[in-house]
């Protein structure tokens, strides 16, 4: 139950980050992107390297390059003995993007903490670097597609693949 809360906390506490405009920014760029993410593990082997089913939120804001960023995700998978296993990530960082109108590429890098649960829970910081495209339909919406090497750092790391594809919204 506190590690609920404390990712509850973190997430209120990014969202008022990003969401907050001061009165002499109401011109940043504003972009939300959601959808499907795919997490695999490296260095592991077999089926249960995998969780293939996940959902991944994302906000960045700013203008010009430099950006901040909020990301969020879940992604879930079956584990030993039939288990169910889950990790929960939440991230804040810096998005470099171009400002190309129709088609943005970006990098990412995010730093934060994960949950996994399989057994019993466990907390690691988090940090991420993440490419990606944006390719807008129009001035507001668009798809995303990005790869990312997620590294949890606890007792122990663990390394990992990240692809998203979803949808974006940008004003």
């Amino acid at each position: 139950m506190r590690m609920r809360t404390l990712i509850c906390g973190v997430i209120g506490i990014f969202a008022l980050i990003g969401l907050a405009r001061p009165a002499g920014a109401q011109d940043k760029q504003v972009t939300f992107a959601g959808g499907f993410q795919y997490l695999q593990f490296i260095g592991y082997y077999g089926s249960l390297d995998k969780l293939p089913s996940g959902w991944g939120v994302s906000l960045s804001r700013g203008d010009g390059v430099a950006r901040l960023v909020v990301d969020g995700g879940g992604h879930y998978g079956e584990g030993y003995n039939a288990n169910s296993r889950s990790v929960y990530t939440v991230q804040g960082g810096v998005e470099f993007a171009g400002s190309h109108e129709r088609v943005v590429p970006f990098g990412r890098l995010m730093f934060g903490a994960w949950v996994y649960h399989s057994y019993g829970f466990s907390a690691a910081f988090l940090f991420t670097p993440e490419v990606g495209v944006r390719v807008m339909a129009n001035h507001h919406s668009g798809v995303q597609v990005s790869v990312a090497l997620p590294i949890a750092v606890a007792d122990g790391s663990a390394n990992m693949f990240k692809l998203f594809v979803g949808y974006v919204y940008r004003r």
